[in-house]
């Protein structure tokens, strides 16, 4: 019996998405130079790509298993806890710049 998605499954599926991220906020920021702050928002989109794979190098590095140190990082709290802040505030962080990126010239707020 075998696992349905394994690790290297699953990591090639995020580097994947990452390439897509990126090149299609390329071209979608291209085609929409002209447009309200269009190459902004590609390239927002773009940005999306490598944060993914940096999150999830972090991640997996946070949760890993190193027997010669006897860490095994799905077993502590500790790592939950700060992948939970960690996430969060990474997401606050994405929400800023796209609701700036996104937000019509004339909203003030």
């Amino acid at each position: 019996m075998s696992e349905l998605v394994n690790l290297e499954t699953f990591r090639m599926a995020v580097q994947i998405a990452t390439a897509l991220l990126v090149v299609g906020g390329v071209i979608a920021g291209l085609a929409m130079r002209r447009k309200d702050r269009g190459l902004l928002k590609g390239l927002a989109v773009a940005c999306l790509g490598p944060l993914l794979y940096v999150m999830w190098i972090y991640y997996c590095w946070m949760v890993r298993y190193d027997p010669a140190n006897d860490y095994v990082g799905l077993h502590r709290v500790s790592v939950f806890v700060i992948n939970v802040l960690v996430f969060i505030a990474i997401g606050v962080l994405v929400g800023l710049v796209f609701g700036r990126a996104f937000r019509a010239r004339g909203d003030s707020a």
